[in-house]
């Protein structure tokens, strides 16, 4: 990862500079439960509120740069693409299948809190694009399915190093 790549990495989690970005998140914040979504844990030491407005940055910031006409309702999909409202680490046998149905989740308690746009239930219904079977249908979904797994490939790798660190540290390797 090249330094400006780390950069845009860093800003996805200093998120606030964004006045734009900052009222969007403010209006899912005051409409949605998305904040109760700070008590899941999602990707290691990420919870699913967090992850969900770093995905929801990135894809902002790459919109931008391109003048993406449907930003809002882009970015008000990617808040709300993993809005499941459940610990998928728990196992449950109504909960089969998280990665392939939780999109459908999402997007079924999203609707009950918000009339969404086809562009934000686009966004939210086919994030996990290829693992669910039909693409998305706009440009600022598949932006959003992009950012989605660049962003938990951060949290993963980030996990993992800390976790490698940890070991070598507790062991007197570092």
């Amino acid at each position: 990862m090249n330094n400006n790549q780390q950069m845009l990495l860093n800003e996805v989690y200093m998120y606030h500079e964004s006045q734009e970005f900052n009222n969007i998140l403010n209006f899912i914040n005051e409409k949605t439960a998305l904040e109760s979504c700070k008590k899941y844990s999602h990707h290691g030491h990420t919870n699913l509120y967090e992850h969900s407005v770093a995905v929801a940055y990135l894809s902002y910031k790459i919109l931008k740069r391109v003048n993406d006409k449907n930003l809002d309702e882009v970015i008000i999909g990617a808040l709300l693409h993993d809005y499941f409202l459940y610990d998928w680490h728990i196992p449950d046998d109504n909960r089969k299948l998280h990665g392939i149905n939780h999109p459908i989740t999402a997007l079924e308690n999203a609707k009950k809190e918000l009339a969404l746009s086809d562009i934000s239930q686009d966004v939210i219904k086919k994030h996990m694009f290829p693992l669910t079977l039909t693409p998305p249908k706009y440009f600022g979904s598949w932006v959003v399915s992009l950012s989605d797994k660049i962003i938990a490939t951060q949290e993963i790798y980030d996990n993992f190093s800390f976790k490698i660190k940890h070991y070598m540290k507790e062991r007197s390797f570092i």
